[in-house]
């Protein structure tokens, strides 16, 4: 699943989490990226994640974002499986 936000003027690290909708409190994966884009794998097709984002800068870390949230489907191309998100 592929998940980008918005540059933060003055961050100098971002963190994310995907969080197992049906669940609600189970992170699943946690990155850090000095980047705003992010690339999750081996999620579960069929399942929606609620993916949050922070960033941390000179003048500290900004709060949890509010959830974005994206169903993981899996499509097939050349008998290869590839993960996508809604």
């Amino acid at each position: 699943m592929k998940v980008s936000t918005a540059a933060i003027y003055g961050a100098a690290l971002y963190v994310t989490q995907p969080v197992l909708a049906s669940t609600s409190n189970v992170v699943v994966q946690t990155i850090q990226s000095t980047g705003s884009r992010f690339l999750f794998e081996n999620l579960t097709a069929g399942e929606v994640y609620n993916v949050k984002v922070m960033a941390y800068g000179a003048a500290g870390s900004t709060d949890w974002s509010d959830d974005g949230s994206m169903r993981v489907i899996q499509l097939q191309f050349n008998n290869k499986p590839e993960r996508h998100a809604d």
